[in-house]
């Protein structure tokens, strides 16, 4: 089969998916199932398959344009920064981190201290009340075998 994309619009409504298949043999991109009705001719394939590529993320995207970047108010970061980040940029963190472990409490996490407590005696109850009605019914078993 051969297309000449070179004469402009080819209509693909009889041989459309052997087209789509071989395109996808040939380049590797694969064509997602929801395109596949819109794709009517070459022109509309080939959108479909020429994307321009996505910009991955947003602070890049914002440093390629330097429009708020020129703002003295503005600052663009890579990624979120956190209250420790603010802490260490001010020279508090160190500090912070020696007093924790001063008190034995984690700097970061919950450390070994886990969830809340009273969730622990729920599920204890739970658990407990579980076997308690596995061993009643396996004494009502032993006692109807037995």
């Amino acid at each position: 089969m051969f297309l000449d994309l070179r004469r402009g619009r080819h209509g693909l409504t009889d041989s459309r998916a052997q087209v789509v298949k071989r395109i996808q043999q040939l380049t590797g991109h694969l064509i997602p199932s929801a395109k596949l009705p819109l794709i009517s001719d070459v022109q509309t394939l080939l959108a479909v398959l020429v994307r321009p590529p996505k910009s991955k993320k947003l602070a890049e995207e914002i440093q390629a344009r330097g429009e708020l970047q020129a703002l003295p108010n503005v600052a663009v970061h890579q990624r979120r920064i956190t209250s420790v980040d603010k802490q260490k940029r001010v020279g508090r963190w160190k500090v912070i981190v020696q007093e924790l472990e001063k008190r034995d409490l984690p700097a970061f996490g919950s450390g070994d201290y886990g969830r809340y407590v009273e969730t622990k005696w729920v599920r204890a109850a739970e658990i407990a009340l579980r076997s308690a009605k596995a061993e009643k019914a396996r004494a009502k078993k032993k006692e109807r075998s037995g």
